[in-house]
């Protein structure tokens, strides 16, 4: 979640008003990373319980770190490439998809990340607060079919 935050962010303009403008646009490239890896292949990609405790320091734990010659180095880079997508994929999912169906849970995330208390238990427990009959796999699944609905 942090790091699709900061994804998220990356694309902030300001539109003819002056008006901070934020949304799908600028993101095409990475969410058309996501969609193409979850059309052909869906075992790569990270499982929302998973994904919403991964920190900055996991990201590039992950796949930054330790020596590697340059083929490994290109996998690296695709897997990170597919986690950052996926990871900025899900906060334009929960700010803006399903016509803001779960900005709450986006609302009150964001405010745990910023007091430093964000993980997946404190997701979790948002997610039964605001949706008590949606379990994680049904916000998994529609999740991913939010991604395949989309034309980047």
């Amino acid at each position: 979640f942090q790091e699709g935050l900061g994804t998220y962010f990356e694309s902030l303009r300001r539109d003819s008003s002056n008006r901070i403008a934020v949304g799908l646009g600028g993101h095409s490239s990475r969410l058309k990373i996501v969609k193409e890896k979850l059309e052909s292949d869906e075992t790569n990609f990270i499982p929302l319980s998973m994904l919403m405790g991964l920190t900055v320091d996991d990201f590039w734990n992950k796949w930054y770190t330790g020596p590697c010659d340059e083929k490994e180095q290109q996998e690296r880079t695709r897997t990170a490439q597919l986690a950052y997508g996926e990871a900025c994929a899900l906060v334009l999912f929960l700010r803006h998809g399903e016509g803001g169906k779960y900005r709450r849970v986006f609302d009150d995330y964001f405010a745990e990340e910023l007091r430093g208390e964000g993980s997946s238990a404190k997701f979790e427990e948002l997610r039964r607060r605001h949706y008590p009959t949606m379990d994680l796999g049904l916000l998994q699944g529609q999740f991913t079919a939010w991604v395949k609905s989309l034309d980047p």
